[in-house]
Formats: structure tokens, C-alpha cells, sequence
């Protein structure tokens, strides 16, 4: 009997194990609101560097909510930054024929587009002869030397608190169930052998059940009380650490206003 139990136990605890760790949904939420809330999740891989989750969860946001095409652009700029080319090219490839070719998107989708489909130049090629080469006068009518834009600079990392804080109270609730499910077990186990009792005297019928069967099944409910309170104060730990990490973790990382900025383009459509 203590083995079914502390399969159902084991069992319980590989389904919640398995389950993805995400932040609660708004209930009641309509397909723009849950679509904008999962792609606030994409900003925030990408912002870990987990630009091949992000490109997922940006593929979920567009098929949750079909009206925001932006989200296909957060799937190319995820993919082209995982170094997924082809995915990139398909994604931008589809946002423009969502989108008017007039439409501020469709216009940064195509010049990701043609960057990503123009061959690279040979650096040997460009590399000046001189290192100290005077500028040539432009003439008139001739296009001026396009000049590279510099690197924007990287965002820093989340603090590693949130991730922890948010598994520790995952794992805590699990093994919380678990011991609800422990305890559950003992208080029905301990109910169907105090069944065996005489009312007259409250001691065991031994026509129903032997003095070594009592023994062994009170053995097996001690044991499941056990297993519950260890659980339970497993499942305290790891809820105190979660708390203590989640509200000591600093706020979310935002992105910095600027020119081909994923997080602009979003901020303008949410």
C-alpha cells in the first residue's frame, strides 16, 4: 500500500516537473491582450540572448493574435540574431505581404530583407592601401560614401534572481503537492484501519484483522506522515528562497529608444 502511494506521488511530481515555468496569464484575457503578453516574454529572451526561444515565443504571440504583424518582425529579428538566415527570410518575406508596402513595418521588414539577401563584401577588397588615406573630393552629381552607423552597445543581462526565484517557487509548489498527497494517504490509510475497531471497546476486532496486520499498517501510515512533513518543509524552503529572490531581483531590463530598435517598434504597436 505504501508503494501505490509514493507512485502516485512520483507521478504527480513528473507531470509539474515537466511543465513549462511561465508567468501567470491575465484570466479572462482576450487574443490581443494574452498575444501582447506573450511577446513581452519574447522581448525579454532576447534581451537574455535567447534569441531562438524568443523567435518561438514571438511565432506563438502572431498565432494567438493574427492582427499584430509586428510580431513577425520580432520572429526575424530573433532568428536573424540566432543566426537562423532562412527562418529570418521567410519571416520578413511573410510580414510584407501582410502589410502595405506605405506601412512604416513593411519598409524595415524590406531593408532587413535586403540586407540579409545581399552578399557580404570581401573585407580584403575594402581594406585601404594607405592607413592614413587622405578623403577624395566628391564630385557633383556623384552619390557620397555611405558611412557605417556604430554598433549599438548590448544590453546588459537580467539579474539571475528572477530565473531562480521563479523555478524555486515552481519546484516548491510541486513538492507542496506532494505532500498534500502524502498526507491525504496517511489520514485515509489511518481511517480504514481504525475501521477495524469495536465500538463497545475501541480496540481491534481480531476477527477482522490480526495484531501483526495492525502493526504493519500503522507502520505504513507512520511512514506517509513522515514523507509529509519532509516535504512540506522542503516545499517551505524553496517557497522562501523563490519570495526572497523575486523581491530582490531589480526591475525588468528595457530597451533603449533608437533607430531599427525591436523594442521601439513593438512599444509603437502594443
Amino acid at each position: 500500500m505504501l508503494t501505490r502511494h509514493l507512485r502516485a506521488v512520483i507521478a504527480t511530481l513528473a507531470l509539474l516537473v515537466g511543465m513549462p515555468v511561465q508567468a501567470a496569464r491575465p484570466k479572462g484575457s482576450d487574443a490581443h491582450a494574452e498575444g501582447a503578453f506573450v511577446a513581452k516574454q519574447a522581448i525579454e529572451y532576447d534581451l537574455n540572448g535567447q534569441f531562438a526561444m524568443a523567435a518561438q515565443l514571438y511565432r506563438r504571440a502572431f498565432r494567438i493574435d493574427k492582427s499584430k504583424p509586428e510580431y513577425l518582425f520580432g520572429v526575424g529579428h530573433s532568428e536573424e540574431k540566432a543566426g537562423c538566415i532562412q527562418e529570418a527570410i521567410v519571416a520578413y518575406q511573410k510580414l510584407m505581404r501582410l502589410v502595405p508596402a506605405t506601412d512604416p513595418l513593411a519598409k524595415q521588414a524590406k531593408a532587413a530583407l535586403e540586407a540579409l539577401q545581399t552578399p557580404a563584401a570581401d573585407p580584403v577588397a575594402l581594406a585601404p592601401a594607405d592607413p592614413a588615406p587622405v578623403a577624395a573630393p566628391v564630385a557633383v552629381g556623384e552619390p557620397a560614401p555611405v558611412v557605417a552607423a556604430p554598433a549599438p552597445p548590448s544590453q546588459p543581462q537580467a539579474d539571475w534572481k528572477r530565473s531562480a526565484g521563479i523555478a524555486s517557487l515552481a519546484a516548491g509548489g510541486a513538492v507542496l503537492i506532494a505532500s498534500a498527497v502524502l498526507a491525504g494517504a496517511a489520514l485515509l490509510d489511518q481511517s480504514r484501519l481504525d475501521g477495524n475497531k469495536l465500538r463497545e471497546t475501541g480496540s481491534y476486532d481480531p476477527a477482522r484483522i490480526t495484531s501483526a496486520q495492525v502493526r504493519s499498517r500503522q507502520s505504513g501510515v507512520n511512514n506517509l506522515w513522515t514523507g509529509a512533513a519532509v516535504t512540506g518543509g522542503i516545499a517551505a524552503v524553496a517557497g522562501g528562497f523563490g519570495a526572497w529572490a523575486l523581491l530582490t531581483a531589480p526591475e525588468s531590463v528595457t530597451l533603449a529608444p533608437g533607430p531599427g530598435n525591436l523594442g521601439v517598434v513593438l512599444a509603437l504597436r502594443f
